[in-house]
C-alpha cells in the first residue's frame, strides 16, 4: 500500500489489506505457493521518524528439500520498524550495518510502499532447507523411492575394491562379537 508520510504527520494511519503475492516474487526454489497475505498495520509520526507496526498472517506451501513432499504451514508475524526519510542520493553499493541500523528503514521520498517491507519479512520466514519432519530420510539416489514411505529395492552397489579389506575386517569383528 502506498502511504503518503505527509498525511501521517497529522494523524496516525491504520489500514487492513489482503495481498496476493506470487510465489516467484520470493527467492526460494522450495516455495510452491503463497496464500493471500492479510495485513493490518499502523503508521504514526515519531519526530523525526515514523513508526510502522503491523501484523500479518498467511499460508505457505513448501517442498521438503529431502523427499520433495509438500509441507503446508500457517504463518504469522509482526513488523515493528522506524522509517526515516533520507536524502535522495544514491546509497553506496556496500554498507557495513551496525546494530543501531536494525529495525530502521530509510526511504528517499515522503511516499512509503509497504509491500517491499512485507516481502522482505515473508522472505525471512522461508527456511533455507525446509523439512517435512526432522528425521526425513529423503529419496533413494538410484531409484527415487521415498524412503519415509518404503524401503528401497535397489541392489546394493558392489564394494569398491579398495575398501574390500576393511569390509572383511568389519564382518570378521562382528562375527567375533556374537
Amino acid at each position: 500500500m502506498q502511504i503518503s508520510l505527509d498525511t501521517v504527520r497529522e494523524e496516525p494511519f491504520t489500514w487492513q489489506e489482503e495481498l496476493t503475492i506470487p510465489a516467484d516474487r520470493l527467492e526460494s526454489p522450495d516455495l510452491v505457493e503463497l496464500g493471500p497475505v492479510s495485513v493490518e498495520g499502523r503508521l504514526e509520526f515519531f519526530d523525526p521518524s515514523f513508526r510502522l507496526q503491523a501484523r500479518y498472517g498467511y499460508r505457505q506451501e513448501l517442498r521438503c528439500s529431502r523427499c520433495l513432499q509438500p509441507i503446508e504451514r500457517e504463518m504469522e508475524g509482526e513488523i515493528d520498524i522506524l522509517i526515516e526519510v533520507g536524502d535522495s542520493r544514491e546509497p553506496p553499493t556496500e554498507v557495513q550495518l551496525e546494530s543501531s541500523d536494525l529495525g530502521r528503514l530509510q526511504v528517499a521520498t515522503d511516499e512509503f510502499d509497504s509491500e517491499p517491507t512485507l516481502i522482505d519479512e515473508l522472505q525471512l520466514n522461508i527456511p533455507m532447507k525446509p523439512l517435512c519432519q526432522t528425521d526425513c530420510k529423503g529419496l533413494c539416489g538410484d531409484c527415487g523411492a521415498d524412503l519415509n514411505r518404503e524401503d528401497c529395492r535397489c541392489e546394493t552397489a558392489p564394494i569398491d575394491p579398495r575398501w574390500e579389506a576393511l569390509a572383511a575386517f568389519k564382518a570378521a569383528s562382528e562375527d567375533n562379537d556374537r
